[in-house]
């Protein structure tokens, strides 16, 4: 890594001013086809029937609906519960129902009208108020010390209520795969930040031996957690079609497509309490972020914890007490998004505030006390390099990846990292 005070070139910064880079839509592999996606105009309905008219289409247009999955209907993230195309119901506006295949982009858009659905309309949730009496897609809980005890003996307790909308990644390229089905396999080329989640996506759908499934990256237009998730349902729907037509299918949203259909930031409601002696000293924290995940739960729970966790900001609380929960709503699934508001925006604010109260002095000028010790500085290693078996990231039998999601410091600086070892005993350094 280079010192403070150069400026090392982007890696890939010469291709991306140069228009050398070549992103998912620049390029055409030969006898390559296009794809699009029937999608539900309703938060909530149950799927009467689904018809598809071959002779209103353009010639040679195929059609795929849940019925023709060659595996279970489910994108494996965390778990399967996302499903690959609607069955029997939909639950949020712009869900996928069926896929169209057909030689160019303008005739597969065509295709579309060439696909009946009849929908029967059910009264939707839409709020987070509204899907507060119902079960969670998820809950978390984090609790040590007298929370309760702590906050009936402090002289000031601070408490307010945030609210967060949804929020669009708005990234320059919208989301684009291309896929290819050969050799009784896959290969799946698309802009994506996680190329495992997607491997492992793939295999799952259409239940691949690992070394069956190839997954390149190629040059990303911008993600900010958006390409985390989504490109595992969107490589599995452009490998649906390949596998139907016998050809490579592209397929590439364009912006407003990318805007409905697509996962955002969770809307958030969150409740914190702050309990202080008269001196600026912490005793307690007590913090509950209620999330809107949309319809189906993908990496709700990783941001849920996040979220949690950041709630304590930079300070050592002696009680502190965070509960989350992951509500389901009929809007889109919500998902990553880099930054974490929901947890950060109350451990910023309320100190502010506190020690204003106590001091006197404005919030701008508070500096909250005590520091955290030099122990909540000191870390060790969780997995020694030359551990075996470290845990869900290691396969012994295969080695382990050279490198990971959020490894580095990004595509603006050199980032590397190295392998050693036969397969069965490789370890990373």
């Amino acid at each position: 890594m280079n010192g403070i005070g150069d400026s090392p070139p982007r890696p890939d910064g010469f291709a991306k001013v140069s228009g050398a880079a070549r992103y998912v839509d620049d390029i055409s592999l030969p006898g390559m086809w296009h794809g699009a996606t029937v999608r539900s105009p309703h938060p909530h309905a149950r799927i009467r029937s689904i018809r598809f008219d071959p002779a209103a289409a353009p010639e040679g247009t195929v059609c795929v609906t849940a019925a023709d999955l060659p595996g279970p209907n489910g994108i494996q993230l965390l778990d399967d519960g996302w499903p690959i195309l609607a069955d029997g119901f939909v639950l949020h506006v712009a869900e996928p129902v069926a896929l169209v295949a057909a030689p160019t982009r303008l005739a597969a858009r065509q295709a579309l009208a060439a696909v009946q659905v009849e929908y029967e309309p059910l009264t939707p949730v839409l709020t987070l108020e509204e899907a507060a009496s119902l079960p969670p897609l998820y809950e978390l809980r984090l609790e040590s010390g007298d929370v309760d005890a702590a906050l009936a003996g402090a002289d000031h307790v601070i408490a307010g209520t945030w609210r967060t909308g949804h929020q669009e990644h708005i990234y320059i390229e919208c989301q684009g795969m291309i896929a290819t089905c050969e050799d009784g396999g896959l290969t799946v080329l698309g802009s994506m930040q996680c190329p495992y989640y997607v491997h492992k996506a793939l295999v799952h759908a259409f239940d691949l031996p690992e070394d069956k499934v190839r997954v390149r990256a190629a040059v990303v237009g911008g993600g900010f957690g958006g390409k985390e998730d989504f490109p595992s349902a969107l490589a599995v729907h452009a490998a649906l079609l390949a596998r139907a037509c016998g050809r490579p299918v592209k397929m590439v949203y364009d912006r407003h497509e990318d805007i409905i259909g697509t996962s955002k930031r969770h809307p958030a409601v969150i409740r914190h309490r702050t309990g202080v002696r008269g001196d600026g000293r912490l005793l307690a924290l007590d913090a509950e972020v209620l999330m809107d995940g949309g319809a189906y739960k993908t990496l709700s729970p990783v941001v849920l914890s996040r979220a949690l966790l950041h709630a304590f900001g930079p300070y050592r609380w002696p009680s502190a007490r965070l509960q989350g929960k992951v509500l389901r709503t009929h809007t889109a699934p919500n998902s990553a998004f880099r930054g974490s508001p929901w947890g950060s925006i109350p451990s910023r604010s309320a100190p502010a505030t506190w020690s204003s109260r106590a001091t006197g002095c404005p919030p701008a000028r508070c500096s909250t006390r005590p520091p955290p010790p030099a122990s909540a500085w000191r870390r060790r290693s969780a997995v020694p390099a030359s551990v075996r078996n470290g845990g869900s990231w290691r396969r012994p039998a295969n080695g382990i990846p050279a490198g990971m999601t959020g490894e580095g410091g990004g595509s603006g600086s050199p980032s590397t990292s190295t392998a050693r070892g036969s397969p069965a005993t490789a370890s990373a350094r």
